[in-house]
């Protein structure tokens, strides 16, 4: 693994903000991770109403012959775990920026509903 102390620092940065800590980066390309084998798979649940069943794909783990579930590990290398943290950062931003986004509906509603609620105690405060 050789890389430059700029690159070092930039994916210990990036490492920090994706995994939380700056060292993460490095064990991943070290010794990999595990990933779950999954496959896609039609599943039929019973309907809510009574009538017909009703019918589903949904991604479920691969299991082999005595039942336990299947893995397998991934490694990366430095370049491909600094695409694999800009992906992963990309993702991270876009649910902030989701987040952020309802967030701040639920203020303007709460503020609307307070402006109205404000309006109709005044208007009846008038009234008496």
């Amino acid at each position: 693994m050789e890389i430059n102390r700029k690159q070092r620092k930039e994916l210990d940065a990036l490492s920090k903000e994706v995994f939380g800590t700056s060292s993460r980066w490095q064990k991943v390309v070290d010794k990999g991770y595990v990933e779950l084998l999954t496959e896609e798979k039609e599943v039929e649940y019973p309907s809510p109403t009574g009538g017909e069943n009703v019918k589903n794909t949904e991604r479920v783990p691969v299991l082999n012959s005595f039942g336990a579930k299947q893995i397998k590990r991934i490694y990366h290398t430095v370049d491909s775990i600094k695409e694999y943290m800009l992906e992963q950062k990309k993702a991270m931003d876009n649910v902030r920026a989701q987040i952020a986004q309802i967030q701040e509906q639920e203020r303007k509603k709460k503020e609307q509903e307070a402006l109205i609620s404000q309006t109709l105690n005044d208007a009846a405060g008038r009234a008496i």
